[in-house]
């Protein structure tokens, strides 16, 4: 991240954090005054972010993002019924019990016969694409049993599953090309970023293929606001 951290000092202050020693640079000192302060990093589990914020807060500084501004985008559930018509059928749970997850991807496959991808509050193991992540239609259902192990087993063994379980269905996008690791599928995808309400960034999610089109900015600028509207967050 140098050429972000040095093109960003040519704007203010700028000062180092280490997230795995969860420690500042000692640049970071007492303000006398409440003092803003944007953070560019890692994604925090919701705790951390809190602990994140209150360090902060007590040195006169204040995030972007209120603690609970920022779970309420970090974690699925405080965005997704929002934009629920303009997102992938979802169901959530928060049992995390292996029994409980195979039968909620059961269920949900058997109402609505679709492909399913599965994940928790924040993030998917998508370049586990085939071994836990994306579940076939046609899959029996020992075979939907190993795949929600092997997502409950890999989630494990870095830090745990965060919030809940979630079922999204499946949807055929516009093609770029298969992942050439993973297999999975690429689509043509869009990142944008978004402060204060206002799209302020949006640029090509994948590097694998060209792109044939111009991102659909009307339509980001309304699914932001909905979002905005929902989280009350400040940046996303």
């Amino acid at each position: 991240w140098v050429n972000e951290y040095n093109a960003a000092k040519k704007f203010g202050n700028v000062h180092l954090y280490d997230f795995g020693e969860n420690k500042f640079s000692r640049s970071l000192r007492l303000q006398a005054n409440i003092t803003p302060i944007r953070y560019h990093g890692w994604m925090f589990k919701s705790n951390k972010y809190r602990e994140f914020h209150n360090k902060l807060f007590d040195m006169n500084y204040e995030l972007t993002n209120s603690p609970e501004q920022y779970n309420a985008c970090h974690h699925l559930p405080g965005w997704y019924h929002s934009i629920k018509d303009f997102t992938p059928l979802s169901s959530i749970g928060q049992n995390l019990n292996l029994r409980f997850m195979i039968d909620l991807v059961l269920g949900f496959q058997e109402k609505n016969n679709c492909d399913v991808i599965i994940k928790d509050f924040v993030s998917s193991l998508k370049h586990n694409w085939l071994d836990a992540c994306f579940i076939s239609k046609d899959a029996y259902s020992f075979e939907v049993a190993k795949i929600v192990a092997n997502f409950l087993a890999i989630k494990n063994e870095y830090g745990g599953i965060e919030g809940g379980f979630v079922v999204r269905k499946f949807e055929e996008l516009e093609k770029l090309c298969d992942h050439p690791k993973s297999k999975m599928p690429l689509s043509i995808e869009y990142r944008s970023f978004v402060l204060n309400g206002k799209v302020i960034n949006t640029s090509e999610y994948w590097e694998f293929d060209k792109y044939s089109t111009e991102p659909p900015l009307n339509f980001i600028e309304k699914i932001a606001g909905l979002v905005r509207q929902e989280t009350g967050s400040n940046l996303f």
